[in-house]
């Protein structure tokens, strides 16, 4: 439980250092997979460069929020050394509500590169 707390506290540390000294000068990618596809191993070896951040699954679950809210919540500051920032995600994602707006967002946003596995 202790834990849960110093992470989010450290969460929210990280967020406002970025959001102060932080730059949104970075390009945005997804990932488009389904399950059992190697797209862990290949985030984890995009992840590995050190200008490039590969998130996992961050619409497996909205836990309440809307689609927009945590896509908001997503391409934020970064630090200044991140070149891409990005996520993957499922076909059927989230698995925890019926707001598929998620992909409406990804339809209009022009500047993101959708890879698919």
């Amino acid at each position: 439980m202790v834990k849960k707390y110093i992470k989010k506290g450290i969460a929210s540390f990280v967020r406002t250092k970025n959001s102060l000294f932080g730059n949104k000068k970075y390009n945005k990618f997804i990932v488009i997979t389904r399950s059992r596809t190697g797209s862990n191993l290949f985030m984890s070896l995009l992840g590995s460069h050190p200008n490039i951040i590969a998130r996992g699954e961050l619409f497996r679950s909205l836990d309440g929020k809307s689609c927009k809210e945590t896509w908001g919540n997503t391409f934020t500051n970064m630090p200044k050394h991140v070149k891409y920032f990005g996520f993957k995600i499922f076909y059927y994602h989230p698995l925890d509500s019926d707001d598929r707006e998620i992909w409406e967002l990804l339809k209009n946003d022009s500047k993101i590169k959708v890879y698919t596995i």
